[in-house]
């Protein structure tokens, strides 16, 4: 699937030249349904170019290409931890080559061509095809061609425990170094230099960028202080308001570039869990860190000053900049404390899933080295 995705979405915003686009990694491209929106109103076609397992690297290329190509009015970046991480690699499909970019105009020549004979003409495409129809009539996920959203099933949301309370969290320090860092060590090239790439391509083609820290569920960031990571969060998002202003005081007559974020202990991310050994029909979450779609679209009522439809997106998002940012972090820091007391029992589980997992890593620890 995350081959077809990465050619397809590379040709399908070159054909419709979306005025609008949701960047970021499966949270994105499952939470975000793309439906109009009095923010979007005037900026033409919206699309969803979120891609499972996306690497900030490929997501500096894709918004590249969608300017290029098209009429870009407005994005928003959904951010993750996980794609700031230079160890986690690109997944296969990606292809630079097929991505238009400033210097190279539409892209190669070469690779076009063949990724047009490849899905013309392949079995393997043809196959796929008669598989997606196959899917579509039993439910399955596939992404809606027009809008570039994960067709959300209902059903999703009769959730086990399992989703919720896991070592999900080990992703931000993926395999095989089981470690974190800023820094590409083959190129030298920074996370923070991809993000800086972002901002420029967002203020010299006059597209309006918001940044967006998505929620995910209590028990996630439990998850996140049992397995220590908690310091390593705090340091991104430090960072991440630090390189937005540093941008802002070399780019004086830039646009501003809001940065929201929607983790914390409210109402959304405290749902109750399912039991233990049962599911349970979850409203905003598919697991620990999938938002549903009406999730996503609070999300966007806010960060374009629209009313929330329902009360319990009251309060719901901050926006983070240097004189917000410290008294957020330790709401988050009591935010944590106080419901790893409530649950007893979730931190139980996570430390015995930790436990085991770091017996099997190298380093005999969930995280073996940060830079």
């Amino acid at each position: 699937m995350e081959t077809r995705q990465r050619l397809s979405k590379a040709y399908i915003t070159r054909m419709l030249k979306p005025g609008v686009v949701v960047l970021g990694n499966s949270i994105a491209e499952i939470g975000f349904d793309m439906k109009s929106h009095v923010g979007w109103q005037r900026d033409g076609h919206r699309y969803n170019l979120g891609l499972t397992g996306v690497s900030l690297t490929e997501l500096v290329k894709y918004l590249e290409h969608t300017i290029v190509t098209g009429n870009l009015k407005s994005a928003v970046l959904v951010a993750d931890l996980r794609f700031f991480n230079k160890l986690w690699r690109e997944q296969p499909g990606f292809d630079a080559s097929r991505l238009a970019t400033e210097s190279n105009g539409l892209g190669d020549v070469s690779t076009i061509l063949s990724d047009l004979v490849s899905v013309l003409f392949s079995w393997d495409a043809i196959e796929s095809s008669v598989q997606t129809v196959r899917q579509q009539k039993i439910g399955a996920h596939n992404f809606d061609l027009n809008t570039g959203h994960r067709l959300f099933i209902e059903n999703k949301l009769n959730a086990p425990r399992q989703k919720f309370v896991n070592g999900e969290v080990m992703t931000y320090a993926p395999p095989p170094e089981f470690g974190f860092s800023y820094v590409d060590s083959k190129t030298g090239r920074t996370s923070w230099d991809d993000l800086s790439r972002i901002l420029d391509l967002a203020n010299r083609f006059d597209v309006s960028l918001h940044i967006v820290i998505p929620p995910v569920h209590a028990s996630m960031l439990a998850a996140m202080s049992v397995a220590g990571f908690w310091e390593l969060s705090e340091d991104w998002k430090r960072k991440l308001v630090r390189a937005v202003l540093e941008y802002r005081q070399k780019n004086p007559d830039a646009a501003d570039t809001p940065i929201w974020d929607f983790s914390g202990f409210h109402r959304i991310a405290l749902e109750p869990l399912p039991p233990v050994g049962g599911v349970r029909v979850m409203t905003w979450f598919v697991d620990n860190v999938h938002f549903s779609p009406p999730v996503g679209t609070a999300i966007i009522d806010r960060i374009f000053a629209s009313e929330p439809d329902t009360s319990e997106f009251i309060e719901f998002g901050i926006r983070l900049n240097e004189r917000t940012l410290d008294g957020h972090l330790v709401e988050l820091r009591r935010g944590v404390s106080k419901y790893m007391q409530n649950n007893p029992a979730v931190v139980s589980e996570l430390e015995e899933i930790f436990e085991v997992a770091g017996k099997s890593r190298p380093c005999g620890a969930i995280r073996c080295r940060v830079e």
